[in-house]
């Protein structure tokens, strides 16, 4: 499988990754439903030995759950994928969801990911949400200084609109962005999509999927390259990675259904996505 530079980094990863939102499981806020973790490794494996070089998670999956198994699908492995993970969404005892972009927190909460998926440094660490507002300055500080120190490799955002992104890059680079996009939500491609492209900022979206419909049609802004794909999926991302030559298109896939989808094709699968992810 051929392989794109993801916006300013080294990173040069496969048309098609894998999302762990789902795998996390059951018992937690945004939750999509009991998993079996065996067939969540499995999925995670079968994902790798068909190519794809990159997984996608959060700390909030499952409320740590989800790294923890990406960690078990990637244990004694020789050729490891990229891992990447997003902080801000933190949880209390009572498993009760919040959000923080103190620097301590994401300190926290960049150690905790890194004990959980067993690694000594995460290859893209991200801001899931900018939220509060008012800490995103303090917040993508923190994150410079932990790719300083070595604890992350490249740190991006998701969600953020156009004036959060200037915030940020005033302090530091932005390697990559996910944004909510789909045949439904385009509204990234009047200004966002615009600006990540001038700015250099790899795209991975997410929210592909409204109200559980599968589509594969490329909504890159210009024309885009797809093949079949093997998916385990509710989650897909199709948009530009890199200004350099041609748009390509990028993938996030969820291990529910194993079918083979081919571009253009859309069905339902059949379950309602969590709002929030």
């Amino acid at each position: 499988m051929h392989t794109q530079q993801l916006g300013n980094s080294d990173l040069f990863i496969t048309p098609i990754g894998f999302g762990a939102w789902a795998i996390g499981g059951s018992g937690w806020e945004f939750a999509w439903g009991a998993q079996d973790d065996h067939d969540s490794v499995a999925a995670i494996r079968e994902a790798l030995d068909n190519g794809i070089n990159w997984i996608d998670t959060a700390a909030v999956y499952g409320l740590g759950h989800s790294e923890e198994v990406v960690a078990r699908a990637l244990e004694g492995m020789g050729n490891r994928p990229y891992v990447f993970t997003k902080c801000s969404m933190v949880w209390d005892e009572q498993r009760k969801i919040g959000h923080s972009l103190k620097a301590d927190s994401i300190r926290r909460e960049c150690e905790a990911s890194l004990r959980r998926l067993k690694v000594d440094a995460l290859d893209l660490y991200q801001v899931h949400w900018p939220m509060p507002d008012e800490e995103i300055e303090e917040g993508w500080a923190a994150m410079a200084r932990l790719k300083k120190e070595g604890k992350v490799r490249n740190i991006g955002v998701s969600n953020f609109d156009v004036g959060q992104m200037e915030r940020a890059l005033a302090i530091a680079p932005i390697t990559s962005l996910q944004p909510r996009y789909s045949l439904v939500h385009r509204e990234v491609e009047t200004e966002i999509l615009p600006f990540a492209e001038r700015e250099n900022i790899g795209v991975m979206n997410e929210s592909e999927f409204p109200n559980c419909w599968v589509c594969m049609v490329p909504l890159s802004l210009e024309k885009a390259a797809m093949t079949s794909v093997i998916c385990f999926t509710f989650k897909a991302s199709a948009v530009p990675m890199n200004r350099n030559g041609n748009s390509q298109v990028a993938y996030s896939v969820f291990p529910v259904v194993r079918t083979l989808w081919t571009p253009a094709k859309i069905g339902s699968a059949g379950a309602k996505r969590p709002k929030k992810g």
